[in-house]
């Protein structure tokens, strides 16, 4: 890949196109009988994690549509399912315990409804 095309590819990726880019990511894997996966999409795009995961906050969407597309490409691929699970884990937050910013919601009544009428 050219220095043209890569400067392109991340034109396209800082405008949100995670999708095209992923799709022509996937049919050079295709090509070269690789497993498509988020790091080796991120080498293809000569970015890093740290970068793909700023454009997601940005294209928050695009990018988990994305990473649907990289769960199916691993679901539908022969690689070995211990290493599947490991990558979903590791790439796509599978057992992650969802973290929540509310507090717990406690009630408290002040009125005994059992001294009513006493």
């Amino acid at each position: 890949m050219t220095d043209s095309e890569i400067n392109d590819m991340k034109k396209r990726l800082k405008k949100g196109k995670l999708l095209e880019v992923a799709e022509q990511y996937i049919e050079s894997c295709a090509e070269e009988d690789k497993f498509p996966n988020m790091a080796g999409f991120c080498r293809y795009c000569h970015i890093g994690q740290g970068e793909l995961d700023e454009i997601g906050k940005k294209f928050s969407r695009e990018f988990d549509a994305l990473c649907s597309v990289f769960e199916d490409e691993a679901l539908n691929s022969d690689v070995a399912v211990t290493l599947i699970g490991s990558y979903m884990k590791r790439y796509l937050g599978y057992g992650e315990e969802k973290k929540s910013n509310d507090a717990p919601v406690s009630v408290y009544f002040e009125h005994d409804i059992l001294k009513d009428g006493k």
